[in-house]
């Protein structure tokens, strides 16, 4: 890890896993939801 860029990619790399993990997850909650009440 040399420069100044890097830990800012990492941490942006790292948010926006985060970020679509939970997209992910709600969306498979929302289809599951849907699903069992239809």
């Amino acid at each position: 890890a040399s420069g100044i860029t890097e830990p800012n990619h990492e941490v942006r790399a790292a948010a926006l896993t985060s970020w679509a993990f939970l997209l992910t997850t709600a969306t498979a909650e929302q289809i599951d939801s849907f699903c069992l009440k239809g």
